[in-house]
C-alpha cells in the first residue's frame, strides 16, 4: 500500500514552521508510480499480477499507469489489493480502454474479501459496456465513452447510514445520492479486471486509485538536533537508535477511519569530526559529511601533554612546531574528539651531490647503504624525530668516468668509456703493455701509436683509476686514402666551431659527423662554396667527420674538447 500526502486542500500558516491544513487521510492509495507492480496486488480467480504491467504511455496522472490486455475466465478474475476494513468517505480512480464496445474492459469493483459475481459483497461496480462507461450501484448510470480517453470517477460524501454517495465524472456531478450496489457495513478490497470478453486483446488502463477515510488537520513544526550516535523517539512512539545523519520522519496518528494528524520531524545531526589531515603547514579538520554545521568551535590540543593550544571557529590550525595533535569539536552541546595525527612542522630539504668510483659502496644520510654502484643513483633520505619527519635530503650520486674497452680505428686507439659513468675531465695514460711504460698522457680518449704493438690505457678521474685490457695494434703501411686529400680541417682538437678549407669551389657540399659508436649525430649541407665554418652541436669526445664535395670525399678524426 502506498501512502501519498499531496492533495488539493486549504491551509493557514501561523508562522514559518507551523501550518494547519486540511488533508485527506488515505486508507488506500495506489498511484502506480513504482518501477514494478507492488506485492500487495494479488491474483484474483484465474488472474495473475504478471498479466498486468506498468507503462508510461499517456498516463492519467504522474509518469505511469497500470495496463492489461489479457482475457480471464470470469468478469471478476484479475488482481486485487486489500486494505483495512473501513467506511471510506470518498473513493476515486481513473479508467480508460482502447475499445469501449468490448464489455468488461477496465473493471473496478470495491467490496470485501468475498467479492464474486452474483453476490452481495460489493458497493461499486464499474466497467465498459456497448460503447458506454457503465457504473452500477443501486441504479445503473451510463456515459457514452470514447476509445483511449481517460475518465475520472469520484464517489463523494459517502453516507454509510443511507448507503449512497454522490457520483462525479471528470469533476462534474453525474448523480446525487447514487446508491451502493449492495448494502454493506464496510469495505476492504478493490478488484481490477479486463473481463472475459476480449477477443482482440484490447487494453484496459487504471491510474490513481484513492480510498479516503476523511479529512483532518495536520501540522508540521518538529525540527530537532541531536549528537551523532544518539537515539530519538518520534511523535508516533517509534524510536531509532545510533542516528548519524539527517533523518526525516513522518508520524501518522490515526483513528479508526484513518489518520487524525500527521507530524513531520526533521532531525539534524550536529557537526562532528571525521578525521584531520596535514595540508602544507596547516592541520585541517574534516567534518562528517552527514552532519550539519551550527557554528561549532574547534579546540586544538597537543596529544603529548593533553593541553589545549588554540580554539577556533573554523576547522584549521597551524602548529608552531612539529608534534602530535588532535581536535575537539563542540557543536550545540555535542562533543567529538578526533584521533591524533603526526605533524612534521615546516619541512626542510637539502640537496647533496657526490661522486664515487664505479663499484663503490655508499652510505646515505638516513644510514641506508648501497653496494657495487655502477651508475648514477638518486636517493631520498627522511630524517625523523620521535614525533615524525624532521627534514628531507636528496642525494644525487655520480659515478666517475671509467674505461669499458679500447679498440682500433684506422691508425688510432680509442678508449670507450662506461656509458653509465660521468665525465669530470679524466686523463688517459696510454702505455706499452710489453714494457709497462707510459707512452702518452692525453685529456681525450685517443692515441696514435708510432709502431705496432700491444697497448692499454689507464683512466684517472676525480681520484678513481681504471685500467683497460691490452689490445694488439698493427701500424698501417700506408695512411688510409680516405683520411688524406686536398681538404683541411682546423682547429683539431676543436672548440665550438671548426673550419674546413676545400681549396676549390664546389656546387654541393655535405658534412656528416659520427660518434665513436657509429651513430650520426650532426648533418650539414652547403651550396657553391670553397670553405665552410661549422658550429658543433656535439658533446666532448672523438668523432668521425665525413666531407662530401660534389664527387670527392674525405674523412677527419676530430676531438671535441
Amino acid at each position: 500500500m502506498i501512502v501519498r500526502l499531496t492533495f488539493t486542500y486549504l491551509y493557514v500558516c501561523f508562522f514559518i514552521f507551523v501550518c494547519i491544513a486540511q488533508q485527506p487521510c488515505y486508507i488506500f492509495y495506489e498511484d502506480f508510480e513504482d518501477s514494478t507492480l507492488q506485492s500487495h496486488w494479488q491474483g484474483n480467480g484465474t488472474g495473475q499480477p504478471a498479466q498486468f504491467y506498468l507503462t508510461n504511455n499517456s498516463p492519467a496522472v504522474g509518469n505511469s499507469s497500470l495496463e492489461s490486455n489479457s482475457v480471464f475466465a470470469t468478469t471478476l478474475d484479475g488482481i486485487y489489493a486489500d486494505f483495512p476494513s473501513s467506511q471510506p468517505t470518498q473513493i476515486s480512480f481513473w479508467v480508460k480502454t482502447s475499445d469501449v464496445m468490448s464489455t468488461g474492459q477496465a473493471l473496478v469493483c470495491i467490496g470485501d474479501s468475498n467479492i464474486a459475481m452474483n453476490s452481495s459483497s460489493h458497493i461499486i461496480f464499474v466497467n465498459y459496456h456497448n460503447g458506454n462507461l457503465r457504473v452500477i450501484g443501486g441504479q445503473t448510470y451510463t456515459l457514452p465513452a470514447t476509445n483511449n480517453a481517460w475518465y475520472f470517477l469520484e464517489f463523494k460524501n459517502m453516507d454509510w447510514s443511507n448507503q449512497y454517495s454522490d457520483l462525479y465524472i471528470d469533476g462534474q456531478l453525474a448523480v446525487s445520492n447514487f446508491g451502493f450496489r449492495h448494502p454493506m457495513s464496510s469495505v476492504s478490497r478493490v478488484v481490477l479486471s479486463t473481463g472475459w470478453i476480449n477477443p482482440n486483446s484490447e487494453t484496459s488502463s487504471w491510474d490513481d486509485i484513492a480510498i479516503i477515510g476523511g479529512f483532518t488537520t495536520t501540522w508540521t513544526s518538529n525540527i530537532d538536533t541531536i549528537c551523532s550516535g544518539d537515539s530519538y523517539t518520534f511523535p508516533d512512539g517509534s524510536s531509532t537508535n545510533n542516528i548519524t545523519q539527517t533523518t526525516i520522519d513522518t508520524s501518522y496518528l490515526q483513528t479508526s477511519t484513518g489518520c487524525d494528524s500527521i507530524i513531520y520531524t526533521t532531525l539534524y545531526v550536529a557537526t562532528t569530526v571525521d578525521s584531520i589531515y596535514v595540508s602544507g603547514d596547516t592541520l585541517l579538520a574534516i567534518p562528517d559529511i552527514s552532519s550539519i554545521n551550527f557554528g561549532p568551535s574547534y579546540s586544538w590540543f597537543d596529544c603529548a601533554t593533553d593541553s589545549v593550544l588554540s580554539v577556533t571557529s573554523y576547522p584549521a590550525y597551524t602548529p608552531p612546531i612539529g608534534g602530535s595533535y588532535g581536535v575537539v569539536v563542540s557543536n550545540v552541546g555535542c562533543l567529538d574528539t578526533s584521533f591524533c595525527v603526526t605533524f612534521c612542522g615546516v619541512l626542510t630539504w637539502t640537496s647533496n651531490i657526490d661522486t664515487i668510483c664505479s663499484g663503490d659502496s655508499y652510505t646515505f644520510p638516513d644510514g641506508s647503504s648501497t653496494n657495487n654502484i655502477t651508475q648514477t643513483t638518486i636517493d631520498t633520505s627522511y630524517l625523523q624525530t620521535s614525533t615524525g619527519c624532521d627534514s628531507i635530503i636528496y642525494t644525487t650520486l655520480y659515478v666517475a668516468t671509467t674505461v669499458d674497452s679500447i679498440y682500433v680505428s684506422g691508425d688510432t686507439l680509442l678508449a670507450i668509456p662506461d656509458i653509465s659513468s660521468i665525465n669530470f675531465g679524466p686523463s688517459y695514460s696510454w702505455f706499452d703493455c710489453a714494457t709497462d711504460s707510459v707512452l702518452s698522457v692525453t685529456s681525450y680518449p685517443a692515441y696514435t701509436p708510432p709502431i705496432g704493438g700491444l697497448y692499454g690505457v689507464v683512466v684517472s678521474n676525480v681520484g678513481c683509476i681504471d685500467t683497460s685490457n691490452c689490445l694488439a695494434f698493427s701500424a698501417a703501411s700506408t695512411f688510409n686514402d680516405l683520411y688524406s686529400g686536398e681538404f683541411s680541417l682546423y682547429p683539431n682538437p676543436a672548440g665550438d666551431f671548426v673550419s674546413i678549407d676545400l681549396t676549390n669551389n664546389y656546387s654541393e657540399v655535405r658534412l656528416e659527423i659520427f660518434d665513436y659508436s657509429g651513430k650520426l649525430v650532426q648533418n650539414e649541407n652547403y651550396l657553391n662554396t670553397q670553405s665552410i665554418e661549422v658550429k658543433l652541436k656535439i658533446n666532448k669526445g672523438l668523432y668521425l667527420f665525413k666531407v662530401f664535395a660534389d664527387n670527392k670525399n674525405q674523412y677527419f678524426r676530430v676531438i671535441k674538447k
